[in-house]
Formats: C-alpha cells, sequence, structure tokens
C-alpha cells in the first residue's frame, strides 16, 4: 500500500521540479533586465558619470540629487510641465476612450466595424505620428493652418509653450485613446445585464444608470487604466522629441517632461550621472502615486 503514495510523491517532486524549470529562464530575465539596470542608475545617480568616464566615474555623493532639487529651470519646471501633460492627456483618454465605450456598447449593428475604426491609431507607429503632427501643424504647410486662415480663426503658433503643448498632447490622445477604448468596452461586454434590466424597472434614466450602476461596477477597471497609461505617458518619448522638441520654432523647454529631461542631461549636457538621479527621483514619485491610488481602491 506504500508504494503507489511513494510514487505519487514522486511525481509530484518531478512535476514541481518541471515546473521551477520552466519558470526559471523568465526569473533570470525578469532579473537582467530589470533588477542591473535599477541598481546601475542607483549606482551612478551618486557619481559624475560622463560619457568619456561611464565605466569608472568619480563619486559625486549627493551633488546630482542637490542640483536637480535646488534648480528651479530643470527638475521642477520638468516636474511642472509633466503634471499638466499627463494630467491632460490621461483624463481625455479616459473620457473620451468611455465615451467611444458606452456608444458602441449601445448600438445594436455595426459594433464590430465601429471598433475596428477606432483602435486603428493605437497601431500606428508613434514616430509616425510625431512626424505626422509636425506636417499637419506646419505654420506653411500644414492642413490645419490652411484651414485656421480660410475661415479667419486664431492661428496656432509652435513658438508658443502653450499651443505646443497642447499639440504634444493632442497627438498623444489620438494615438492611445484607442487603449481605454477597447479596455473600457472590455469592461462593459463584461458587466452582468440584469443589473441594467432592474435599473430600467425601476425608471432609472440613461445618465443616473451610467452614475449610479455603470460607473461604480468600472471602478476598478478604470483604475487599470489609469495606471497604465500613467506610467505609458511617464515613459512618452517619442512623440513629444519629434513633434516639436528642438524643431523649428519650438519654444525650448516648452515640451520638456520627464523622459527629455532625461535624454536632454545625458546627451546634451554629457551628465549621465544627473540623468540617472532624474531616473531614481522619477521611482519613486511613480511609487508614492501609486501606492495612494491602490490604497483609495481597496478602500
Amino acid at each position: 500500500m506504500r508504494f503507489p503514495s511513494l510514487a505519487r510523491r514522486g511525481s509530484a517532486r518531478e512535476e514541481a521540479r518541471i515546473k521551477y524549470a520552466l519558470v526559471l529562464p523568465t526569473i533570470v530575465t525578469l532579473l537582467v533586465f530589470t533588477t542591473y539596470p535599477l541598481l546601475s542608475q542607483f549606482y551612478l545617480s551618486f557619481t559624475s558619470a560622463s560619457i568619456y568616464d561611464y565605466n569608472s566615474p568619480p563619486p559625486a555623493g549627493v551633488s546630482n540629487y542637490s542640483y536637480l532639487l535646488y534648480d528651479p529651470g530643470l527638475f521642477w519646471q520638468s516636474g511642472i510641465i509633466t503634471t499638466i501633460y499627463v494630467g491632460l492627456a490621461v483624463l481625455l483618454q479616459l473620457l473620451l476612450g468611455m465615451l467611444m465605450a458606452v456608444l458602441i456598447y449601445s448600438l445594436k449593428r455595426g459594433q464590430k466595424v465601429f471598433t475596428s475604426l477606432f483602435i486603428f491609431p493605437m497601431f500606428v507607429a508613434p514616430v509616425f505620428v510625431g512626424a505626422l503632427g509636425r506636417l499637419i501643424f506646419n505654420s506653411m504647410i500644414g492642413v490645419v493652418p490652411y484651414y485656421l486662415r480660410t475661415f479667419g480663426l486664431p492661428m496656432i503658433s509652435l513658438s508658443n509653450p502653450i499651443h505646443a503643448l497642447l499639440l504634444v498632447i493632442s497627438m498623444e490622445v489620438w494615438k492611445w485613446t484607442p487603449f481605454a477604448f477597447i479596455i473600457l468596452y472590455g469592461g462593459l461586454e463584461s458587466l452582468p445585464a440584469e443589473v441594467f434590466d432592474a435599473a430600467k424597472v425601476d425608471g432609472a434614466s440613461g445618465p443616473r444608470t451610467f452614475l449610479h450602476v455603470t460607473l461604480p461596477m468600472l471602478k476598478s477597471i478604470v483604475a487599470v487604466v489609469l495606471i497604465i497609461r500613467i506610467m505609458d505617458e511617464l515613459k512618452a518619448f517619442d512623440i513629444p522629441f519629434i513633434l516639436l522638441e528642438g524643431g523649428p520654432g519650438a519654444p525650448v523647454g516648452a515640451t520638456t517632461i520627464f523622459s527629455l529631461l532625461i535624454y536632454k542631461l545625458a546627451f546634451s549636457y554629457n551628465n549621465f550621472g544627473a540623468a540617472a538621479a532624474v531616473n531614481v527621483l522619477l521611482l519613486f514619485i511613480l511609487l508614492g502615486l501609486f501606492w495612494i491610488m491602490i490604497q483609495r481602491l481597496l478602500k
């Protein structure tokens, strides 16, 4: 009677070993591509590393952090621009994605056709989106300035910091609103129909049903969209860089979000230590922000 149990124990151990063996390459890959860069950034942030002594940089203590935190023209200015950029971009993506999801969900026909049309911008390369925006908003040959002049409307000037930032936000919203739409539309599809039937029986109107029934049930899905989009927008680089940063007539620093600040410190000012310090500060900001969001979500 003991032999079958021993055989089962042996087979269970073999299955456990196989599971660990299959997972081990993924764990090693994550450690190599996440842990090592993170530790190297911490190390570089306390040095005065440059392109000439990157492998053996001289120590700098906390001078990089004091340089960033006490200079209002670097970290804090970029933080204000990043806050406006991320806040407006994510808010517009969420609102427009929710509106699109509700409209498509309420249709009785053509849902697949409109869904395919709405998600098209998400498959366009970000580099192409930046180049497209730079072309259509060009003051000489752009489509948008042409129609603004035709109808006598106020012109958009790329030399205006507010206009420049809003143009970058508009292209980012056009590119990534379909992502929010897909997740929110899937969330609407997963909601139980019985709840909406009960709301109709109780005489609730469409807006009241959305505010008091649909939106509370989508709270966790909305939180997921917010977290993912905030993380992606804080890493945004290609569209702001190609669309305006360094282009003709673009205001200096108008769209310098954190990702562009890191690029400038490293490759324009040859200060890899300060660039790494911005990375470390941004990491702690993100950890604090997401900790607050998760705590509020759990409550």
